[in-house]
């Protein structure tokens, strides 16, 4: 009896390792490409102020005005759908200027 129990947890010690698979084929290596580069459309407001359009992929992601007078501001795309997003209305989300008020 103890003969054949000891045949049985030999045989169940050695059942995992049989089913072990061969080592896996390595990872192809891929290159990366070059980053895109934002398009950049830098034009004049009448009033002084500079206008400045982030593009990436043909589609506006930032806004930056910079007035004459006064620190510069941004309009942002936050949900990527190419368009900046504005207040429709009082219970839209939040104020769409944002300033840098500090930077390290």
């Amino acid at each position: 009896m103890l003969r054949i129990l000891a045949i049985l947890l030999l045989g169940g010690l050695a059942l995992p390792a049989s089913g072990q698979e061969e080592d896996p084929l390595p990872m192809p290596r891929v290159e990366p490409g070059p980053l895109p580069e934002p398009e950049v459309t830098i034009s004049p407001d009448g009033q002084g102020a500079r206008v400045e359009e982030y593009r990436m992929g043909g589609e506006v992601r930032m806004i930056r005005i910079v007035p004459r007078n006064g620190p510069p501001y941004y309009l942002l795309d936050n949900d990527g759908d190419g368009a900046v997003d504005t207040r429709r209305n009082e219970l839209d989300g939040i104020n769409i200027n944002q300033w840098i008020l500090f930077r390290w």
